[in-house]
């Protein structure tokens, strides 16, 4: 006997139990944001924080949110170059974020950088990292005040050198609202 599932969205028409994913699954999906960037981005011989082309979301006025960024990261040729971050948010939004990264060097460790909580357009952080590829994580809680706006990840090479720091397609932000 088969048996068969009514469902208003996300399976395909005909029976077919294969999952289709929504036209805007961030729509779809009130209180979650899943941020995906799609095209590698490189910063060559600059230390000035600049906007990443894909990782930020809006937060509306009085809202809590809770991100998570996962970020692909290749380094230059040298050790110098590292990287550093920051994020911008709405004007009366504070925020408390840290990150996780392996140490410098090849070695297995992971170490923790919690930096402050702000209020006000940036916070910086330097996460070094040697000059090779590495999954580092960012997250952090934001409690914005009566200014809806975005969320902002911001980064740079720690040290201007000609060579590409880059943040590798596929690199993620999932955020949660908690209030």
């Amino acid at each position: 006997m088969a048996i068969t599932h009514a469902f208003t969205s996300g399976i395909a028409d005909g029976g077919d139990t294969t999952l289709v994913r929504p036209v805007d699954w961030n729509a779809e999906h009130v209180g979650l944001k899943v941020i995906r960037k799609t095209a590698d981005e490189a910063v060559n011989n600059s230390a000035t924080l600049q906007n990443d082309d894909h990782l930020l979301f809006a937060i509306a006025a009085n809202e809590v949110w809770e991100a998570n960024f996962v970020l692909d990261i290749l380094g230059g040729a040298t050790a110098t170059t590292d990287i550093k971050f920051a994020m911008t948010i709405p004007t009366g939004c504070t925020m408390v974020w840290g990150g996780v990264f392996s140490r410098a060097g090849g070695t297995t460790t992971l170490e923790l950088g919690l930096c402050q909580t702000t209020s006000g357009a940036q916070l910086f952080c330097d996460l070094e990292f040697a000059s090779e590829r590495r999954i580092m994580k960012l997250w952090g809680i934001f409690v914005n005040g009566a200014t809806a706006g975005n969320v902002q990840l911001q980064w740079a090479q720690r040290v201007a050198v000609v060579e590409d720091t880059t943040i590798k397609a596929n690199s993620c932000i999932i955020a949660h609202q908690l209030a």
